[in-house]
């Protein structure tokens, strides 16, 4: 089967043998595809002048993207013509101070510890053109502010890493993220003054590549445990890609700031 892509519109479709062409052409009044929108062959675009060469085969996963116009070339050439006609009419001079502070000292040691905590691997089976979940709760990553009496605030940022390995292998992966102290309460990581199951979570997906966790110590400091509680999954029809050190496998990354 040939998958055919434009915009929302998505369709499986029995086209192997068929050129580019004859598919564009199939499917420009369905999806309403302009003419000037480029193919684009399991990620590598097709030059016009070749779809009817280029034949599909099983598997294949087309796309049809609207090309966009640059104006960037026009405003830099307008900002260069109002640069010159400007040029040498103003005289200017300088009127400057300086001041230098004191009582600034450096403080010791790091304010918060962040370590990965993965004592239940977290994993799931994948197949190509499959949709599957992923269970959970699993712990991620452990932050420790008691170390360091650290009581302010903090803010989490949970990346993915391997982004471009990732999206070889799936066409969608959410990861539902949340935190809990030592206590195993759950964390308020959206400021609401509430700690709710059904609000106080992140998600991270491909193309939600970085999410913020919000921390308010209001008890003083302690030890949080960010987890990965849930999520689902859609791999793509054709698994490009998928050869090498474990492509489909996601590595996220924990990064921490006061705020």
């Amino acid at each position: 089967m040939i998958e055919i892509i434009y915009g929302d519109n998505r369709e499986l479709v029995g086209l192997e043998g068929r050129t580019v062409a004859e598919a564009r052409k199939e499917y420009e009044a369905e999806f309403d595809i302009p003419g000037r929108a480029q193919a684009v062959l399991n990620g590598e675009p097709l030059k016009k002048k070749v779809e009817a060469e280029t034949r599909l085969r099983e598997g294949d996963e087309l796309c049809f993207v609207k090309k966009t116009r640059s104006r960037v070339p026009v405003l830099i050439a307008t900002l260069l013509a109002a640069l010159a006609l400007t040029s040498g009419t103003f005289a200017y001079t300088f009127i400057s101070n300086s001041v230098s502070f004191t009582e600034v000292t450096a403080a010791g040691g790091d304010f918060a510890k962040v370590t990965s905590n993965i004592s239940a691997q977290p994993d799931w089976n994948t197949y190509g053109f499959f949709m599957g979940n992923i269970g959970g709760p699993y712990t991620l990553f452990d932050i420790d502010t008691a170390n360091s009496t650290y009581t302010g605030d903090l803010v989490a940022t949970i990346s993915i890493a391997n982004g471009d390995q990732l999206a070889q292998v799936y066409r969608v992966l959410a990861m539902k993220i949340t935190c809990y102290d030592s206590g195993e309460n759950l964390i308020d990581i959206n400021s609401d003054n509430t700690a709710s199951a059904s609000t106080d979570f992140a998600l991270l997906t491909l193309r939600n590549g970085a999410v913020d966790i919000f921390i308010n110590q209001d008890g003083g400091s302690d030890v949080y445990t960010v987890k990965l509680e849930s999520g689902y999954y859609v791999s793509h029809i054709w698994g490009l890609g998928w050869g090498g050190s474990n492509p489909q496998q996601p590595i996220l990354y924990c990064d921490l700031g006061q705020r």
